[in-house]
């Protein structure tokens, strides 16, 4: 498969120039970091809701972007969480009217995600009464199904004092009328929506405002198979060249170069 290294000339002189070029590997290594961590971020569902251990330790979420998360975990390369059911003094925290005002379909299986503060803590913090971060983050949400829901610890987790100035800077989940299936990640937002249903929501990622959003495993392979558009992988089939009459299917992402495309194309030469 052929690739182009990108070169730089440094220290010109009218006489002589010197030029450095970068080796492939380097050129090519943020598009493999970026699929990387699309598949890290996509392995993270199936360990928090198919995990019995009250204790799952998991690479840490990608950052969105420094100034929309800033609670997202970066100072190790993995995180220890506690993943459990809500006490009994959680529960009723979560569902009185005058604390979280929250509610839960039957047979709903919620459980509460926390970091740990160290990896080796996670242990001694599995007991933790996390009542008062509940209060602080979730209100007025319906649950149903199974539901991680995460909170944000002031000491693992550094919580900002100042609330965000917008609904879309503001950690936690509140005003939706139903939230089922859903892994909700600590530092996420999620507010005001009708439905949310079979997705993740990682730190520091916004849904706010959305009537339905559903991301079932059906809709999934459906859209691989019935529209080109592989959404674990983040691929999509684009036809090229149909004005001409003979239009011919790339598979591109968003890390995709024009050389990719042409090899795709049998254009190398």
């Amino acid at each position: 498969r052929r690739r182009v290294a990108v070169s730089t000339a440094t220290n010109r002189a009218p006489t002589t120039s010197r030029k450095a070029t970068m080796a492939p590997v380097d050129v090519l290594s943020p598009f493999a970091e970026s699929r990387a961590s699309r598949l890290a971020a996509f392995a993270r569902t199936p360990a928090l809701l198919a995990s019995a251990s009250r204790v799952v330790t998991l690479p840490n979420a990608p950052l969105l972007s420094a100034s929309h998360a800033p609670t997202a975990p970066t100072a190790r390369p993995t995180s220890a969480y506690v993943v459990r059911p809500p006490s009994a003094a959680e529960l009723e925290v979560l569902l009185s009217p005058s604390a979280c005002n929250c509610r839960m379909s039957p047979g709903c299986d919620l459980r509460l995600m926390y970091r740990a503060a160290g990896n080796g803590e996670a242990s001694a913090m599995a007991g933790w009464d996390v009542a008062a971060a509940l209060a602080g983050q979730v209100a007025d949400t319906t649950f149903a199904g199974r539901v991680v829901l995460g909170v944000l610890l002031d000491g693992p987790d550094a919580v900002r004092s100042e609330p965000g100035r917008t609904v879309e800077e503001i950690d936690g989940v509140t005003g939706n009328r139903l939230v089922t299936g859903c892994v909700l990640e600590p530092g996420c937002r999620v507010h005001g929506n009708v439905e949310l249903a079979d997705t993740h929501v990682l730190s520091g990622a916004a849904v706010v405002g959305c009537g339905s959003v559903r991301c079932p495993e059906a809709a999934v392979s459906g859209a691989r198979e019935g529209h080109g558009l592989d959404l674990l992988d983040g691929t999509a089939d684009v036809e090229v060249g149909p004005e001409a009459g003979g239009g011919r299917v790339v598979r591109v992402n968003v890390d995709s170069t024009l050389v990719d495309v042409c090899h795709q194309l049998d254009m190398d030469g």
